[in-house]
């Protein structure tokens, strides 16, 4: 860890050694490169009469223009609530379980859990379809678009589109915010529907290959680990002796009810798949009761007592399609934002990229049964990641925080409040006073993101 650490300093002072030198030797000005700090603009006007092509239906745009200021001020709310909601969780946080700094950076190759080639392409569409509304809505305001180009820090990180600022400034409030909140609206609507192509297209095509349950966890040092029972294998019978029962493992209930009939010291015989093959192992059973004793003795109780225990963490074979195909439950408003967060969360949970072993437990029916089982799940993973980064795009973006869209729109929605409500101020407080509350946001936003950071550590410190 320390050495990527320290390879990635070197990379990226070697990069702004070099910025520095080619900026002062007029080279990146000669091939109209800009430089924003570290950032490098590589601009270009190829593609921009594409825009306006797409600038042509002018009404269809505007309509859109007008529910993306609605889902953007919508996210900003929501993603902002969420943010000051986790202000006591992060306390209890274990500082050990504290996220670092890179998981905050949604970059592949930085953040862990985004993989190198899927996240790659899924945040190059998303910032090809984020930056592409800009465009278009900048030519239906009938602003030129100067340029366009991508935004480099070693690789590159962004998109762009440069309109013309003096004509940004003459435009109606309402046009400009449109062109602010089109991005990521764009971005929020590919997401959803890319996670409907996952569930219901994908995840729905998808059956367990047996009934059984899923080992999600083993137990160093406990029956199933000395069984050498790997992580994602698919538990199928338990035969235990002198038992009248099948030991068949009919889901995870089954499983239960199999290891509830069990005591300490039984030899069992487990039978599982892995990676397409079917094992047998055998495995001496430990005390129920004294494991939860040990580990967790707030959630022991009496019924463990003298019960066997194998040592693992289950899932039924059902469930994980299932959950996965129809993510949302409408029952109740707990469980509907149980399934988002368990939605959004897979990669928290190590289940994206769906890969093998985990896949081998699955096989593909219906229209899709044709494609070959890599290609399915390389298209799959695809959807997902697409889903994920542009959620992650847009939901970032829409947040009221200086330079970025949300915070553009919280700043002229300010301003059009206090045109409104206050009329008879002058333009001068009314824009000193927009200025003040979109700066505090902004500092209040940027603190409550690096509070999933630092509340972890005040909390052990507290």
């Amino acid at each position: 860890m320390e050495f990527g650490i320290i390879t990635a300093m070197l990379v990226i002072t070697v990069y702004i050694l070099l910025v520095i030198l080619l900026w002062k030797a007029g080279i990146l000005a000669k091939f109209n490169i800009g430089a924003v700090g570290p950032l490098l603009m590589v601009r270009t006007r190829r593609g921009l009469s594409y825009l306006d092509r797409l600038a042509l239906r002018d009404r269809f745009w505007r309509w859109y223009g007008n529910f993306s200021i609605a889902l953007v001020f919508f996210f900003m709310g929501m993603v902002s609530l969420i943010l000051i909601w986790e202000v006591p969780l992060a306390l209890k946080v274990p500082a050990s379980a504290a996220p670092g700094p890179e998981y905050i950076v949604g970059l592949p190759g930085i953040n862990p859990l985004i993989p190198i080639g899927y996240g790659i392409l899924a945040l190059a569409v998303a910032i090809i379809v984020h930056e592409a509304a800009h465009g278009v809505l900048t030519r239906v305001a009938k602003v030129t678009v100067k340029s366009a180009g991508v935004l480099l820090f070693v690789v590159p990180v962004g998109a762009f589109v440069e309109p013309d600022d003096e004509q940004l400034k003459t435009i109606s409030r309402r046009k400009r915010i449109r062109m602010y909140s089109v991005g990521p609206a764009t971005n929020l609507l590919l997401a959803l529907a890319c996670a409907a192509v996952f569930s219901s297209g994908f995840m729905a095509s998808v059956e367990p290959v047996e009934p059984g349950v899923i080992v999600t966890e083993v137990v160093k040092g406990y029956p199933a680990d000395n069984a050498s029972i790997p992580v994602y294998s698919l538990i199928t019978d338990i035969a235990i002796p002198n038992s009248t029962g099948s030991g068949r493992v009919d889901g995870w209930k089954g499983f239960q009810d199999i290891m509830s009939a069990s005591s300490a010291n039984d030899t069992v015989t487990i039978t599982y798949l892995y990676r397409g093959q079917v094992h047998a192992t055998c495995a001496t059973l430990v005390d129920k009761y004294a494991y939860y004793e040990k580990y967790y003795p707030r959630s022991n109780s009496e019924d463990y007592r003298g019960k066997g225990f194998l040592g693992v963490g289950t899932q039924d074979v059902s469930n994980l399609s299932r959950n996965l195909a129809r993510p949302m439950r409408w029952d109740s408003l707990e469980n509907f934002v149980g399934g988002v967060l368990y939605f959004v969360g897979l990669p928290f949970l190590g289940l994206q990229p769906l890969d093998s072993p985990l896949t081998d437990l699955y096989h593909v029916g219906g229209p899709l049964a044709g494609l070959p089982s890599g290609a399915f799940w390389v298209l799959a993973n695809t959807f997902y990641w697409l889903f994920w980064l542009n959620l992650v795009v847009g939901a970032s973006n829409s947040l009221p925080i200086p330079r970025f869209d949300g915070g553009m729109v919280y700043l002229d929605g300010w301003e059009a409040f206090w045109a409104r409500y206050r009329p008879k101020w002058s333009a001068e407080k009314r824009t000193r006073l927009s200025l003040l509350i979109y700066r505090a946001t902004g500092v209040l936003m940027l603190f409550l993101i690096l509070w999933q950071l630092i509340g972890p550590r005040v909390g052990a410190w507290l």
